[in-house]
């Protein structure tokens, strides 16, 4: 009885000195001052994408048009981009996207990137594209009454599908066919959801346009 009584003593004991050690470490650790260079880095890692910083964004996406993008859907793309960087990015979301392996769902600054930047940008720039596409397809049925408002209603009824689930579709295409799939635009443009939109789309304004017999 003695020895188990001294055992529980003993284990009270360890159990008492571990605390008191942790909250000792954490006191300390709480107690040292950062360096001026740590506090620095923080602050600047905290601070919004300053405007120099959203210029050199613009001009790297200005660049390099798109596959499948107008130079008037290039131009207000990486304009709106611009714009929204500032607004909801953060330098510390920044140094988070700067590998090509860290583009990716799962990041939440990528994610963030996609749903604050790419989708909302592309609500105008969608429309544009839809268009010239519409007007220089040859397969448009004679029984189109104005083909140039025809292709306007076909490219204007996609702009709220990209607006409103245009990031999700992304990103739930990266993350289920990562091998196809690896850049936000690309993905977008040949989604099998937004195909399906567009489809819905001319048949919808075909029958806005349809010549009167």
């Amino acid at each position: 009885m003695t020895l188990t009584r001294t055992i529980i003593v003993m284990i009270c004991a360890i159990g008492v000195f571990s605390f008191g050690l942790s909250s000792h470490l954490r006191a300390q650790e709480q107690a040292t001052p950062k360096t001026e260079e740590q506090l620095f880095v923080e602050e600047l890692q905290g601070e919004r994408v300053s405007p120099q910083t959203a210029a050199l964004f613009m001009d790297k996406c200005l660049s390099k048009i798109p596959r499948k993008f107008t130079p008037n859907a290039h131009e207000d793309f990486c304009t709106c981009s611009a714009a929204h960087l500032r607004l909801y990015f953060t330098n510390g979301d920044l140094t988070k996207l700067d590998k090509a392996r860290e583009r990716k769902p799962g990041n939440p600054a990528f994610e963030k990137y996609v749903t604050e930047v790419i989708a909302p940008c592309m609500e105008q720039p969608i429309v544009d594209i839809t268009y010239v596409a519409c007007v220089e397809d040859r397969s448009n049925s004679p029984l189109i009454s104005h083909i140039p408002k025809y292709c306007q209603c076909v490219g204007e009824q996609l702009s709220p599908f990209v607006k409103n689930v245009g990031g999700s579709t992304i990103l739930a295409n990266m993350a289920a066919y990562p091998t196809s799939y690896k850049e936000p635009l690309d993905t977008l443009l040949r989604s099998e959801e937004l195909i399906q939109e567009r489809n819905k789309a001319y048949r919808s304004c075909f029958q806005t346009y349809l010549k009167a017999e």
